[in-house]
């Protein structure tokens, strides 16, 4: 493993040479094999020569992170596309339900997301708390990650758990930039959390005091909670005024029909 780590192929093949008694996919106390070591430090050839020494390609860790999922996060193309040649799965969750791409938004590696949704990896996949990739990258303000991922058709209105959205993580961290490449691609400005609160975009944006984002955001028709609840008001007030006169008015005329029939009656009699 901390030959693997350090990439010393030399070490590995001599030891390999010697046929000493080395179990090629020991674990440390995290589950990490030799490959997880390869892959996180970003040493291609290690990982080739694991893999032809027989290195289960797939072996996952404690957090359910297999060699591939750590190259992602680390950014490693070359080992990413060496491990999915030797048959690495794209498939595959860790234990919070994260893909590997996942993994590559929130390190910030828009290459590694477009190799992976090469790969078949859906950009729209959720975690278990309802999160994309894209809301990854997000909250990192990884602009370029954004970009990658909305032109091969990632959903900027998706809403996790909690009801946020890409754009609740931007505007709470106030990227400007990405706020406005997120509402060029269709962001609806005005989801709501689902929690008590029910915060909007601008309301994360209002609370952390980004000025920029905040006018912007308002030149974009955003609300806050209590713009709606006052508009919400308004609504349900021109709407009960509404039924009331009408109710009237259908109250009058029944009466003057009622009339009207009561004077025929008394004149045909």
């Amino acid at each position: 493993m901390w030959a693997a780590g350090k990439g010393s192929d030399d070490v590995i093949q001599t030891m390999l040479n010697l046929k000493l008694d080395i179990d090629i996919n020991m674990t440390d106390k995290y589950g990490g094999t030799a490959l997880h070591a390869s892959a996180l430090s970003g040493h291609v050839s290690t990982v080739q020569l694991l893999l032809k020494h027989e290195a289960q390609i797939d072996a996952t860790d404690v957090m359910k992170h297999t060699p591939l999922f750590r190259a992602c996060e680390m950014g490693h193309k070359e080992v990413i596309q060496a491990l999915i040649k030797g048959g690495a799965r794209v498939d595959l969750v860790d234990q919070d339900g994260h893909s590997p791409l996942h993994w590559a938004a929130l390190g910030g590696n828009p290459d590694v997301c477009q190799i992976l949704i090469e790969n078949k990896i859906n950009p729209n996949v959720q975690d278990y708390a309802g999160r994309t990739p894209l809301q990854c990258a997000a909250y990192g303000g990884y602009i370029n990650c954004m970009v990658v991922l909305l032109e091969n058709n990632a959903d900027p209105n998706i809403q996790d758990k909690q009801g946020r959205t890409a754009l609740h993580w931007l505007c709470n961290n106030g990227y400007l930039d990405a706020v406005k490449l997120l509402l060029g691609f269709g962001a609806f400005p005005n989801h709501m959390e689902n929690n008590e609160e029910r915060y909007t975009p601008l309301d994360y944006a209002l609370l952390g005091g980004h000025h920029e984002v905040i006018q912007f955001m308002l030149e974009h028709n955003a609300l806050s909670i209590a713009a709606i609840q006052d508009i919400a008001a308004i609504k349900i007030q021109t709407v009960y005024k509404g039924y009331k006169v009408r109710k009237t008015f259908q109250d009058r005329k029944n009466l003057l029909m009622k009339h009207e029939q009561l004077r025929k009656d008394a004149a045909a009699k």
